[in-house]
């Protein structure tokens, strides 16, 4: 599993709702910025890009929010906790892609997320 990736559960608020995804959501990119090496005869550091953060989530249907409330994600706030127990609370999350089949009684998709911090253990 790569660095910036983290496995955990998350809590998805919509329109004031709490929504609990199953227990195989990664949170990606959680620092918000990807390194590159920076070499040359020598390593001389690293250079920095802004990347995105996203969350793979997956929920049950009928206990998750349904297909046309989850495609209307916008401005919304998850929080995830890892399996380590770390704590993240993103937000400005909004819906990115899915699928959104509710025929195998899950809802699969992935959002995207403005900000994210840890909060102090």
């Amino acid at each position: 599993m790569p660095s910036n990736q983290r496995t955990g559960k998350a809590a998805v608020y919509i329109d004031g709702a709490l929504y609990e995804t199953m227990k195989d959501s990664k949170l990606n990119n959680a620092g918000g910025t990807k390194r590159k090496g920076v070499v040359g005869v020598t390593r001389y550091g690293y250079s920095e890009e802004e990347d995105e953060i996203t969350i793979d989530v997956k929920f049950v249907v009928g206990y998750g929010p349904n297909a046309p409330a989850f495609v209307q994600i916008t401005d919304s706030e998850v929080q995830f906790t890892c399996d380590t127990g770390e704590i993240y609370v993103c937000t400005g999350c909004f819906y990115m892609e899915g699928d959104l089949d509710p025929s195998n009684h899950v809802i699969a998709g992935k959002i995207g997320v403005l900000a994210c911090s840890v909060l102090p253990s």
